[in-house]
């Protein structure tokens, strides 16, 4: 299980320096899932682990890194304010040798470290405003 609270940082538009740190607190822990909340609650984060069914003769493991966020914002076009959330998410998909338990992936932790490296550097802002802006 990871440590209570986590510690989630949001950076200021267009900057890598800065932002905020926001403590999580665990609210929810079943096992295979936990979620952390801010203490005003508009930021929330669920770390899970699931298992499926076997799939080209290995079963899937899936774990969810998932950050939400929740605001009251403005309509541009009614002038309503109203609550409304996004959120952010990170899976990883792997087979692994036993269905419906944490069995041994095929792959090694660390080539799945090494894509998850090169996607964050992928991911820098230049590259979040193309996305933000419907590119791809």
């Amino acid at each position: 299980m990871l440590t209570d609270p986590q510690t989630f940082k949001t950076a200021p538009t267009n900057s890598t320096t800065g932002g905020t740190s926001n403590s999580l607190s665990l609210i929810k822990n079943d096992g295979l899932e936990s979620i952390y909340k801010s203490s005003d609650g508009t930021l929330n984060m669920r770390v899970a682990h699931t298992y499926n069914t076997v799939k080209n003769g290995y079963a899937r493991a899936q774990r969810l890194v998932r950050v939400e966020k929740t605001a009251n914002v403005t309509d541009p076009v009614t002038g309503l304010t109203t609550s409304q959330t996004f959120s952010c998410h990170v899976v990883i998909n792997e087979p692994v040798t036993a269905p419906n338990t944490s069995g041994a992936g095929l792959f090694t932790d660390q080539a799945i470290k090494d894509v998850l490296t090169g996607l964050e550097a992928w991911l820098d802002t230049t590259m979040m405003d193309k996305i933000l802006t419907d590119q791809h």
